[in-house]
Parts: C-alpha cells; sequence; structure tokens
C-alpha cells in the first residue's frame, strides 16, 4: 500500500497508527488480542476491515485524525461517516 503522508492527518501510516496504540503491546490490548495479531497487520501491510471502525472512533476520542487511505478509503467515504 502506497500511502501519501499527507499534513492533513496525525496518522499517515500503519507505524504511526500502532504508535498511537501505545505500540504493539497498546494495540494489542486495545485489540482485545495477541501481539501476533497486530505484528500480523504489520507484515500484511494492512488492518483488518473489521477494526477500521472501531479505530476511527478510538482515535477519535484521541483526538487523533488517520489518513483515510490507510483504511484504503477516500476522503469522501469518511465525509460520509462523520455526516
Amino acid at each position: 500500500m502506497n500511502i501519501i503522508d499527507d499534513m492533513r492527518y496525525d496518522i499517515n501510516t500503519l507505524d504511526e497508527l500502532i504508535g498511537a496504540l501505545d505500540g504493539p503491546s497498546g494495540a494489542a490490548n486495545w485489540a482485545a488480542s495477541g501481539e501476533s495479531a497486530i505484528c500480523n497487520w504489520k507484515s500484511r501491510g494492512y488492518v483488518p476491515p473489521s477494526r477500521h471502525l472501531r479505530l476511527l472512533i478510538e482515535m477519535k476520542r484521541r483526538g487523533r485524525s488517520i489518513n483515510p487511505e490507510l483504511f484504503d478509503m477516500t476522503p469522501e467515504d469518511f465525509d460520509l461517516l462523520r455526516a
């Protein structure tokens, strides 16, 4: 996945997303899974779609914004979620 670093968003990469969840162990705790699941996210280069909505909500709670390209979405798709 080729994500453009966009200054409009706090989180533009998978590594930044995992870091925002306090690293692999924090991400695993948040996801109620093992760190191996987070390692799978990294090795595959994407977060499973079943986690997208919850991650968007969690990052909103933390005052962070995610680049929609990280979830293979357009900004217009994200706008629909905010409506």
